[in-house]
């Protein structure tokens, strides 16, 4: 599986176009729509990050989420908040 870090994907994550492809997919996935409550927005914290990749071998790109902990200007991923599969 190719790693996000490469650069590459701030670049795709950063552009506008890109980001409501993945996001109209998404809503396409869940039938046409896609609700959120006021209170999963209001939980998204500014050291939340989103992390991409690509499984060449499945085709299938890969969104997680790492709380990020700020230390030092630093920012390290938090091992409490890590899902590994």
């Amino acid at each position: 599986m190719a790693d996000s870090s490469d650069g590459n994907e701030n670049s795709i994550l950063r552009n506008r176009d890109h980001l409501f492809t993945f996001l109209t997919a998404l809503i396409k996935r869940n039938g046409g729509e896609l609700i959120l409550t006021e209170q999963e927005i209001m939980d998204v914290q500014k050291n939340d990050m989103v992390s991409m990749k690509y499984d060449q071998e499945n085709k299938k790109i890969i969104f997680e989420v790492e709380s990020l902990e700020l230390s030092s200007g630093y920012a390290t991923p938090d091992p409490k908040t890590r899902q590994d599969n």
